[in-house]
């Protein structure tokens, strides 16, 4: 399954993109919106001091409104982690694509399996 969590973890892969790659630009074609039980433990994998450009960016493509700057005390902003967790783990891309801006490398999302 691909969700927004994996996108905010993956590079492309060309090697040369590697180091200074950011985020792809994401074209969904089919987006399953999944229900799970909020679960805040999941949400520690997740660097926001340093990732949070990407969550947001992702969460942007999707339309869920999240703050523009990472919120000082977001640790114990149930709004805010709600939030967060319903971009990363509630989103299924079941079909799509990827791009990578630098490269402009595309790789296509077929039933849940992103192709590198």
């Amino acid at each position: 399954m691909v969700l927004i969590m994996m996108l905010t973890k993956t590079t492309c892969a060309n090697k040369e993109d590697q180091p200074d790659f950011e985020v792809f630009d994401v074209n969904i074609q089919d987006l399953e919106n999944v229900e799970r039980d909020f679960n805040p433990d999941l949400l520690k994998v997740v660097n926001f001091d340093t990732e949070y450009h990407r969550v947001l960016h992702y969460a942007n493509i999707l339309q869920i409104i999240m703050p523009e700057n990472l919120p000082e005390n977001w640790q114990n902003d149930e709004q805010f982690l709600r939030a967060a967790y319903d971009v990363l783990f509630c989103k299924e891309i079941i079909n799509g694509e990827v791009r990578c801006p630098k490269c402009e490398r595309c790789y296509q999302i077929k039933n849940r399996v992103l192709v590198m």
